[in-house]
């Protein structure tokens, strides 16, 4: 595979997040791998290194991307609930979402 540099730093490390992100989804983190990430988005395992350092860290990155999205969903859901209700939405959102995100989730 040839060098590519058709995307800034930046870009690149979304194009890697969302490819990351759609592959744990699909297989779970038992099956997570750069060189699928990287071959998702036509670029070699070594520039996803360059961005992240390790597998680790895009995974932590995945990870993050997660909550930030099960805070969102959250979110929306307790905007107009109050007192004990809220609680027991909080509790049932969470294993919803993990429920709907499991490869995500695990």
């Amino acid at each position: 595979m040839g060098r590519r540099s058709d995307h800034g730093r930046e870009e690149l490390e979304g194009l890697i997040l969302e490819a990351g992100r759609q592959l744990m989804a699909e297989t779970g983190y038992s099956h997570f791998s750069a060189r699928e990430v990287a071959k998702r988005i036509g670029y070699s395992v070594g520039t996803i290194m360059h961005v992240f350092g390790n597998v680790d860290r895009l995974v932590m990155a995945i990870n993050s991307r997660t909550f930030a999205l099960w805070a969102a969903w959250l979110e929306q859901r307790l905007a107009n609930v109050q007192g004990s209700e809220r609680v027991q939405l909080l509790v049932r959102g969470y294993f919803e979402f993990a429920q709907a995100n499991r490869n995500l989730w695990a």
